[in-house]
């Protein structure tokens, strides 16, 4: 591969993940703030949300099965796959407080993969002409020390955790959006050198 195709190919994905930043940038920061004001709540009514629509999906294979042919039943086990939503709808709902409990493990492994999606765009920075891209990657193990610290800590107060992890997400959230402004500054800069090399090209 060329390395022209390659600088081609490193632009391409940098624009899409400067899209990707700012939607997962928001998602965090919101998803931080509402769990740092009542984490207790807001984890209790996502999940019997969740419960809620897994068990009417549930109800709306099984309805698709009864009212189906003998030939469509023997394709599909709508029977068998709806009791199942319907039963991981129910755990959600009556099975809350064990669901809490991993909750932090989940976000803690979220921020983590985060930080290593970070790292991997850091370095495709780093690939550009005139980019040192080193606050990219101080961002991007900052964050996954972050998920690691979660992750250790989710034995502890889960309301506590839960808070610490919506802090977390705004931190996260906000370091998107900086990650997304090196990203689009640094494209800028390579773009520019690239049209001057092409209107000049003795130089």
């Amino acid at each position: 591969m060329s390395k022209k195709k390659k600088q081609s190919e490193a632009i391409k994905q940098l624009k899409g993940a400067t899209w990707q930043s700012v939607v997962t940038g928001i998602l965090f920061i919101l998803l931080g703030v509402v769990l740092l004001i009542n984490p207790e709540k807001v984890t209790r009514t996502i999940f019997h949300t969740i419960g809620t629509l897994l068990i009417v999906f549930g109800l709306i294979q099984l309805l698709m099965y009864f009212l189906s042919n003998v030939e469509r039943r023997l394709k599909k086990n709508r029977f068998i796959i709806g009791s199942c939503i319907i039963i991981a709808g129910m755990f959600f709902i009556f099975g809350y407080s064990l669901i809490k409990n991993i909750v932090p493990y989940i976000m803690g492994g979220f921020i983590f993969v985060n930080g290593i999606i970070k790292l991997q765009t850091a370095m495709n920075v780093m690939k550009l002409k005139g980019n040192k891209g080193g606050m990219l990657v101080l961002i991007a193990i900052l964050t996954i020390l972050l998920g690691i610290a979660i992750l250790i800590m989710a034995n502890t107060i889960t309301n506590l955790i839960l808070r610490i992890v919506g802090a977390a997400m705004i931190f996260t959230g906000v370091t998107e959006m900086v990650n997304m402004f090196y990203m689009s500054r640094g494209l800028k800069n390579y773009l520019e050198d690239m049209e001057a090399l092409v209107q000049d090209p003795k130089d």
